[in-house]
């Protein structure tokens, strides 16, 4: 399980603020740990990003990042009323880039090992 606490204080503009869930508030570490997510990343409102993808922090609902960049979450999404689609947005848009940014450097650490094998693998 995850510490968050311990994470807050690496990511803490991730775990700043607070939610409200059935009528009681809690902190972004409360929540996080009782829903036993992984790490936070970053938060925009009640949606944050993982290692996984995006998760709602009020509603069990989880995008995970191999569906981010399927064509239809916004539409999808829009039709569900407990969604802050302005949130929802951000949090799709950088989960998006942050995932293809981890994936770019994975690819060029792989090509890179690589090349060192046999320069027909040089990045």
């Amino acid at each position: 399980m995850t510490n968050h606490a311990k994470v807050a204080y690496y990511f803490p503009e991730a775990y700043e603020g607070n939610v409200t869930i059935n009528e009681k508030t809690m902190t972004i570490i409360e929540v996080a740990t009782l829903k036993e997510l992984p790490p936070i990343f970053m938060g925009y409102g009640d949606w944050v990003i993982t290692p996984e993808g995006l998760d709602c922090l009020t509603i069990d609902y989880t995008v995970e990042k191999d569906r981010l960049n399927e064509p239809d979450w916004i539409n999808h999404m829009s039709a569900k009323s407990w969604v802050n689609m302005d949130d929802f947005r951000r949090a799709l848009s950088t989960a998006k880039d942050m995932f293809a940014i981890i994936g770019f450097l994975d690819y060029m650490k792989t090509g890179l090992a690589l090349s060192f094998i046999s320069p027909d693998y040089a990045v």
